[in-house]
C-alpha cells in the first residue's frame, strides 16, 4: 500500500509509531486500483497486521479474503437474491426487550427535535411478514454489489418503507442533499481519532467524507460489546447506522452521531473480505 506516496509493507508500517501513522491515514491507497485503503494491525488469533481496501474496483487483484492462517480465499458466494416484491421489518442488533437507551446531547450537531424513535415489533397479530436483522443487512451489503440495488422494501423502525436501493446509502456518497435524512448509512472505518473528551471522530473515506460520531460512554459499550482493546481494532471494520445526517455547526462537517447502539451493527476486519 502507499503512504505519502511510497510503497510500504504491512509488517514495517506497523512498526511505525501510532501518531505517525494517524497522519498518514488520509494517504493510503490500493497499488491495485487506487481506492482508499487502511491498515489492520495483527490480531489476538494471530493474523498478521496487513493493508485492506473496500470496496476495491471490480477486477482488482488485491481483492481477497485473509484467513485466520494468513492466507487468502476466494470472495464468499452470494446468498439468496432478494425480489423485487419482497419485504423485511428492519430489526435491531439488540432482542426486543433489551434495556431503554437515552439520547446523549451532540455539542457538534444543530438543534434538532431531540427524540429517539422506539422500535416496535411488527409482524404481530397473524402476519407474516419476514424480518431481516441489522447484522445480517450490513453483511449483504459489504458482499454483495446486487443486494445494494435491490428494490426490495425494508419496513423501517419509524414504520415507514423504502427499498433498500434507496434507504442505505453508503458513507462516502452522503453529501448536503441528505442533510437531516435519516437513512442506513453503512461503510468502511478506514481511521479513529480520539475526542479530547474521550469520544471518537471515526473517519469513513477521503477528506471531506462523512465522519461518525460517538461519545465517551459509547465508546466503552462498543469495544466491550465486541471484546476489542481500543479504538484502533476498529481500523478496516464495517458498519451501518439508522441515524441522521447531521452538519456540524462548529467545523463544518457532516456528522453520523451514533446515539443508540441497538441500531448500529459492527462487523470487525476478519469477519469480511478486504
Amino acid at each position: 500500500m502507499g503512504a505519502l506516496g511510497h510503497a510500504v509493507a504491512a509488517s514495517d508500517y506497523e512498526d511505525i509509531p501510532a501518531p505517525v501513522r494517524r497522519s498518514y491515514a488520509e494517504s493510503l491507497l490500493c497499488p491495485g486500483c487506487d481506492q482508499p485503503a487502511y491498515f489492520i494491525r495483527e490480531a489476538r488469533n494471530g493474523r498478521a497486521a496487513c493493508f485492506g481496501a473496500r470496496p476495491h474496483v471490480e477486477g482488482c487483484e488485491m481483492a481477497s479474503t485473509i484467513t485466520d492462517d494468513g492466507g487468502t480465499a476466494a470472495l464468499p458466494t452470494e446468498e439468496p437474491r432478494v425480489a423485487a416484491g419482497d419485504e423485511f421489518v428492519l430489526r435491531p442488533v439488540e432482542a426486543a426487550g433489551a434495556a431503554v437507551r437515552h439520547v446523549r446531547h451532540d455539542p457538534e450537531a444543530p438543534g434538532g427535535d431531540g427524540r429517539a424513535r422506539r422500535y416496535t415489533a411488527r409482524g404481530a397479530g397473524g402476519t407474516s411478514t419476514p424480518s431481516m436483522g441489522l447484522g445480517v443487512l450490513l453483511r449483504r451489503l459489504v458482499r454483495e454489489p446486487s443486494f445494494r440495488e435491490s428494490r426490495a422494501m425494508l419496513v423501517l423502525p419509524d414504520n415507514t418503507r423504502g427499498s433498500i436501493r434507496d434507504s442505505c446509502v453508503e458513507a462516502v456518497d452522503a453529501d448536503l442533499g441528505m442533510r437531516n435524512e435519516r437513512r442506513l448509512y453503512w461503510g468502511t472505518i478506514r481511521y479513529p481519532n480520539e475526542g479530547d473528551d474521550g469520544g471518537a471522530w471515526l473517519s469513513l473515506g477521503r477528506r471531506g467524507s462523512a465522519v461518525l460520531r460517538l461519545d465517551p460512554s459509547t465508546v466503552e459499550e462498543l469495544l466491550d460489546r465486541h471484546g476489542i482493546d481500543d479504538l484502533e481494532d476498529l481500523q478496516g471494520a464495517s458498519f451501518v447506522a439508522y441515524v441522521p445526517l447531521r452538519l456540524a455547526v462548529k467545523t463544518g462537517r457532516l456528522v453520523l452521531f451514533v446515539q443508540d447502539l441497538d441500531w448500529f451493527a459492527l462487523r470487525l476486519p476478519d469477519e469480511d473480505p478486504i
